[in-house]
């Protein structure tokens, strides 16, 4: 999503390409590589990394774009790369809202069960 904001903000690229595919294609790209990673069973990330890194996400995102526009930019981000200009703000970002929290959960229990094996 960092990379898709920092996209969003330059105008030149964001009036030529659908920024929101940039969310899309590195969050596909992600799971790609997680998935790939924990077949092998190998632990890419521990519970320290993913929180420094959402932290540091959080904040770069603060930076590039603002505070106020942090509640609009990501769901409108989602919307145009879904091309569904009708669904509401306020739903995608629940949505989002679930898929952190969901996601820091996932994280911390893949964290405590790579621990309680070794």
């Amino acid at each position: 999503m960092t990379l898709a904001l920092i996209c969003f903000s330059n105008e030149w690229l964001q009036m030529r390409i659908n920024t929101g595919w940039i969310f899309f294609g590195s969050w596909l790209l992600l799971v790609l590589l997680l998935t790939r990673f924990m077949t092998r069973h190998l632990y890419l990330i521990s519970g320290q990394f993913a929180f420094f890194n959402a932290v540091g996400c959080f904040a770069l995102s603060i930076f590039v774009i603002g505070w106020q526009r942090l509640s609009i930019v990501p769901a409108s981000l989602i919307r145009e790369g879904l091309h569904q200009t009708t669904l509401p703000f306020s739903v995608i970002n629940q949505v989002l809202s679930i898929w952190l929290v969901v996601g820091g959960g996932l994280i911390a229990v893949s964290n405590f069960r790579s621990r309680s094996t070794e």
